[in-house]
């Protein structure tokens, strides 16, 4: 019965399969990168927004330890506040006349204590009034994130159901698309390949591969056309649901 199969319709299964397992992944992983691109904005804001703070510290908190770290000296040199010392490496203060080593390591410490205890306490504010470019990524990022949840969800289903058959039955049937090959397959083998075949044709009139196709055709759709005006009104109606999953995701990134 297996010599018999249709060696092309084999090949063209084996072509749905590969772009059924494309499709899938390219669902996933645009959640993936949409996360990322949360993360990544919501550091640059919030790190923007904690060397403010750092800004209306006065360098003389460097002295507030006792540590023998000479606030004139740092003065003179042109710093009045915290946040002109961060990322000052060891090279750049022992340059400052009076600066050594030591104390060089101290100011670093301190400084970069002070950095990520204010970091951890700003939290990343939206204002539809106040449309910056990063907020406005952040928008967009976390109204596709929700509109699309739906389509995650469904890749997700089908990668725990079916990935693994994708990935592993186009090259178990391999052998069945060349006649030679073929020709000195075992005959237990060839019962076993046919097995595998037969179940990718019934995943085939299931319809998993016309999902993945969908899926991925609506989702490029939808972000290929939102507008970020579009994406300022969805969160002027979901406020609590974009600062729920933003500040999760900066947590994440935090963590």
């Amino acid at each position: 019965m297996a010599d018999k199969l249709d060696k092309a319709r084999i090949k063209e299964v084996q072509k749905l399969f590969r772009q059924t397992e494309k499709n899938i992944a390219s669902v996933r992983n645009t959640k993936v990168q949409l996360q990322e691109d949360i993360k990544r904005v919501y550091s640059q804001v919030q790190n923007a927004a904690a060397m403010e703070r750092l800004r209306a510290i006065p360098v003389d908190e460097l002295a507030q330890e006792k540590n023998g770290i000479r606030i004139a000296i740092l003065k003179n040199a042109g710093i009045t506040n915290i946040a002109q010392l961060v990322g000052m490496n060891k090279s750049r203060l022992i340059a400052i006349n009076g600066i050594g080593l030591d104390s060089a390591s101290k100011i670093i410490r301190i400084v970069e204590t002070l950095r990520l205890e204010t970091v951890k306490h700003c939290h990343v504010k939206i204002d539809p009034e106040d449309r910056s470019k990063e907020s406005s990524v952040l928008v967009l990022s976390v109204c596709a994130l929700l509109m699309a949840e739906p389509a995650f969800a469904e890749a997700d289903r089908l990668e725990r159901e079916y990935g693994e058959m994708l990935r592993r039955s186009v090259e178990l049937v391999e052998p069945m698309t060349s006649s030679f090959q073929w020709l000195f397959t075992r005959s237990g083998k060839k019962k076993d390949l046919t097995a595998v075949y037969m179940k990718m044709e019934d995943l085939v009139m299931l319809g998993v591969p016309e999902k993945a196709a969908d899926l991925w055709r609506r989702l490029h759709s939808f972000l290929t056309e939102v507008t970020v005006e579009q994406a300022w009104e969805h969160f002027e109606k979901n406020a609590a649901s974009y600062y729920a999953y933003i500040e999760q995701q900066g947590s994440s990134n935090a963590g």
